[in-house]
């Protein structure tokens, strides 16, 4: 693993290993010293090195070694690699507090065998159900139930109320770890839309499931719709007011008058 020194002095960096889980919905990880034994990677891997010293504006390798046991477990297994930056010494005499900056590496290794691979769509939303005008937004909550990291693919067909297809959206394709939701986004960016529209999730997890999750919404621009009812108001008023001069300029033309 390599890390590269972005600022303008040398940096040594301890050197060391945790486990991580997700927090959150949106793909944050929190590092875990002592991680659910489960999941945990620290049993199996070493590193080469428990410090490194990085020029300025340099990059530096870490080596570290996987190894993995017969009677390991299948599934998947999480494990980050961190450097922590070291304070130097105060001058003689003074005190004070240090900063320390933290980064982590972070390892996803699955290991094969006969895996539990469940994923669920735990809610298909848009973020209203009725509108003036677009655009929509689609947000796809992803349950992962199974022992091992998912990245299901997919994509979302949005249809009009005759049935026609209005649009085909393409769900980002992101990782989902175990016991964990991942919230997804999508948006159909059009302006002008009118009616009901059905949207339709299919997510593909490789070929061991096929998810489909269907939401619907309203757009209504209700607001053109009254100018022009309006103005279409004003129109049939003045005809109505004015019939009998126009009646009475169509028999002059005819001759009738």
């Amino acid at each position: 693993m390599k890390v590269t020194n972005l600022t303008g002095q040398q940096m040594t960096l301890a050197v060391g290993k945790t486990d991580f889980g997700a927090t959150g919905e949106n793909g944050q990880t929190m590092l875990e010293p002592t991680g659910d034994p489960l999941y945990s990677l620290d049993p199996y891997f070493t590193l080469g090195a428990s410090t490194v010293t990085v020029p300025p504006d340099g990059t530096e390798s870490v080596n570290y070694t996987i190894a993995i046991p017969l009677n390991a477990e299948p599934g998947g297994r999480y494990g980050a690699i961190t450097f922590d930056t070291i304070p130097g010494p105060l001058p003689n005499g003074e005190s004070g507090a240090a900063v320390k900056q933290e980064l982590a590496g972070l390892i996803l290794l699955r290991i094969n065998g006969p895996t539990h691979e469940q994923l669920a769509v735990a809610s298909f939303t848009t973020d209203k159900s009725f509108y003036e005008y677009g655009p929509v937004n689609f947000t796809v909550r992803v349950k992962n139930d199974g022992n091992v990291h998912e990245k299901p693919t997919g994509q979302i067909v949005v249809k009009d109320m005759l049935g026609l297809t209005t649009a085909k959206l393409t769900v980002p394709s992101q990782y989902v770890l175990p016991d964990a939701i991942r919230r997804l986004s999508a948006e159909l960016n059009k302006h002008l839309l009118f009616g009901r529209y059905t949207a339709t999730l299919t997510l593909q997890n490789g070929s061991i499931q096929t998810l489909t999750a269907v939401v619907g919404f309203t757009v209504i621009p209700w607001k053109l719709l009254l100018v022009i009812f309006v103005i279409l108001l004003l129109i049939w008023l003045f005809l109505w007011k004015s019939r009998k001069r126009f009646g009475r300029a169509f028999r002059i033309l005819a001759g009738k008058e």
